[in-house]
């Protein structure tokens, strides 16, 4: 029996099948600057393609041609990089920089990196760099910078990462949710197909790679997770963060990596940089389509949005499992998700931030895609499956019967799923969800996990923001 409850949320740490696993580099393959490089899709790179700079350490992608990336060692220190960070994810990780240069497209498949550096992934202003992250790898950034951010993606920079099934069609076009779903029939770019409607979690991988980008392993840092970076160092503000787009995997951002000095690190999860960066440039976005996002701020930072006393970010959340934090309570003007001014757009998924759900905070305009006001509710099945974090794949939400387009939820969140609905429906609607989870703990013949679909009704309370008055609904789960 599913329950809605106040009870707390904690962040998941979503762990492919096979810890370290690495693909195997394919024809062509050559070494470069600490680095196994080999074509995919179809393409195929050399060494001409790329310039590597010994003295500076640093590799700069001079192609648009689809091409995989490798470092040697692939042990992997702990899974929960928020615990233990002062080495990073990689046990032995690459000293070489990745460096995206201005007006460049870079098409990179993440294929079990890791990458220790003062900067150690830059993406240029006017540069794009689109990632993939090969199924069950384990890739990490690391900066030990003091104002450098995890991935250096910086307002006027763009970038995207996905999962092995690419959120593209046939003719290469990435697909657009509408209100969270599926916007067309389609056939994927990997000749997969899809219906109008579908959930955006049909095009997740079911093995999909993880990405860790975390700022200040080392120090006193106070660059975002992903974007921009810290004026600490000299300046008088931080910097703005650029274009963000996810569409599938497993990825931490993190500021605030060094737990020894965390009050002075201010920057974003994603988004700014610490002291006063803003989440975005003012006609940039940041959006969540799918995946699992744990994006993570510094001591005042938001974990989506702006660094400290930053000012514009716009958002987008359509569907996957997001947790987005701040360390501790919200300081001048940044929540947990946002950033003064912002445009705070959600149409589906499950967003909390890993503490009580009557503790979240937005700092901006956070609606749907009518601009109706939204509000948390909170969907408790820890009776049906504990803490475990079971992937969703079929998925319908009713209020009063009838179809409510929002973009089907990722995972649980230990049991738990947070959606954010008008404040009209959750206060004088009936709301109804019906989904199948995948039970990993029973697997079939062929060592796959078990569809479930729950059916029993119940009746409970539900979280509600911090400034609303807790309410109840009526389910049907």
């Amino acid at each position: 029996m599913a329950h809605l409850t106040a009870g707390e949320s904690a962040s998941a740490t979503a762990i492919p099948a096979s810890d370290g696993a690495k693909p195997a580099p394919g024809p062509g393959s050559f070494k470069l600057g600490g680095f196994t490089i080999w074509g995919v899709d179809g393409d195929a790179v050399t060494a001409s393609d790329f310039a590597y700079d010994e003295a500076a350490k640093t590799l700069t992608v001079n192609t648009d041609k689809h091409f995989a990336l490798q470092t040697d060692d692939q042990t992997i220190v702990g899974k929960t990089p928020s615990e233990d960070n002062a080495a990073g994810v990689h046990a032995k990780p690459n000293t070489t920089s990745l460096v995206i240069p201005a007006g460049q497209t870079a098409n990179i498949t993440l294929a079990g990196v890791g990458v220790r550096a003062d900067n150690p992934f830059e993406i240029s202003k006017g540069a794009t760099c689109n990632l993939a992250l090969a199924d069950q790898s384990y890739n990490s950034f690391a900066s030990t910078g003091n104002v450098r951010a995890g991935i250096h993606n910086p307002t006027g920079a763009t970038l995207t990462i996905d999962d092995s099934i690419p959120n593209k069609d046939a003719s290469g076009n990435p697909v657009v949710p509408v209100d969270g779903l599926v916007p067309a029939d389609l056939t994927l770019a990997n000749g997969m197909k899809v219906k109008k409607g579908d959930p955006l979690s049909s095009m997740d991988s079911k093995n999909p790679g993880v990405l860790y980008a975390l700022a200040g392993v080392t120090g006193d840092g106070n660059g975002a997770g992903i974007g921009g970076e810290s004026d600490r160092i000299g300046g008088d503000h931080g910097e703005a963060g650029g274009s963000f787009t996810m569409y599938g995997g497993i990825v931490t951002a993190r500021c605030s990596a060094n737990k020894a000095s965390p009050s002075t690190h201010c920057g974003a999860g994603i988004g700014g940089g610490g002291w006063s960066g803003d989440g975005t440039g003012s006609s940039e976005w940041i959006t969540i389509n799918g995946g699992r996002l744990s994006a993570i701020a510094g001591y005042h930072g938001a974990g989506i949005g702006s660094g400290n006393a930053g000012a514009t970010g716009n958002i987008r959340i359509n569907g996957g499992y997001v947790i987005s934090s701040t360390v501790s309570p919200p300081l001048i003007n940044c929540g947990d998700i946002g950033a003064p001014g912002a445009d705070i757009t959600i149409t589906g998924g499950s967003i909390g931030n890993g503490r009580k759900p009557g503790d979240f905070s937005f700092v901006g305009s956070a609606h749907n895609a009518q601009g109706e006001p939204i509000e948390m509710i909170q969907v408790d099945l820890t009776s049906d499956v504990g803490e475990n974090t079971y992937k969703l794949t079929d998925w319908q939400l009713l209020v009063d019967g009838e179809p409510f387009d929002y973009g089907a939820p990722a995972e649980f969140d230990k049991g738990h799923l947070y959606l954010w609905l008008p404040q009209t429906v959750k206060q004088n609607s009936e709301v109804t969800v019906n989904f199948t989870y995948l039970d990993t703990n029973k697997l079939d013949e062929n060592g796959n996990p078990t569809p479930v679909t729950p059916g029993s009704p119940t009746t409970a309370s539900c979280a509600a923001t911090p400034t609303s008055p807790w309410t109840t609904i009526t389910w049907h789960l």
